[in-house]
């Protein structure tokens, strides 16, 4: 109940039509774009996150699904050997078995590399904070070098008045 009165609180100090705008990813801020009364047009960056970190994680999830599509591809002919050896009753079906589970535990990483690939490009493209309408920077709450962790809910960094 507290939470809702808050929120009706904070909404009735904001000017009329106002939007409080925060960014989905937790990161620390590089770098303010605007300042208060500036106008700004849709789509203009008004804050942006340092990238440094999500940079590398990229780096390194890009390098993995690289790894694991080759790692992926000799699993895919060693199993291929093994079913064929195995339809002419050359290998056990135990050496059968692991080659088809090896093949799809590759199959299994692969996909988590492409998701945590996927996931981190989405970060970066929520790394910079940008106006949904053209309007005026009404308040500006974010400096560089603050910290916004979105833990529980989104950090209003800009407040940006509709035109």
């Amino acid at each position: 109940m507290n939470r809702y009165l808050i929120l009706i609180i904070l909404l009735v100090s904001l000017p009329l039509n106002a939007m409080e705008l925060g960014l989905p990813t937790p990161g620390i801020v590089d770098k303010v774009h605007v300042s208060e009364g500036q106008e700004v047009s849709r789509g203009q960056a008004l804050v942006s996150l340092d990238k440094d970190a999500l940079l590398a994680s990229r780096q390194a999830a890009k390098t993995m699904t690289e790894y694991l599509e080759l790692k992926i591809e000799e699993a895919r002919r060693e199993f291929e050997r093994n079913e064929e050896l195995y339809d002419r009753g050359q290998i056990a079906d135990r050496e059968y078995q692991n080659a088809k589970i090896a093949f799809a535990q590759a199959r299994s990483e692969l996909a988590t590399a492409r998701a945590e690939l996927a996931q981190v490009d989405q970060q970066l493209r929520y790394s910079t904070l940008r106006a949904p309408s053209a309007g005026k920077v009404s308040r500006l709450m974010a400096y560089p070098g603050m910290a916004v962790s979105n833990r529980l809910e989104i950090t209003p960094l800009v407040e940006l008045t509709p035109k």
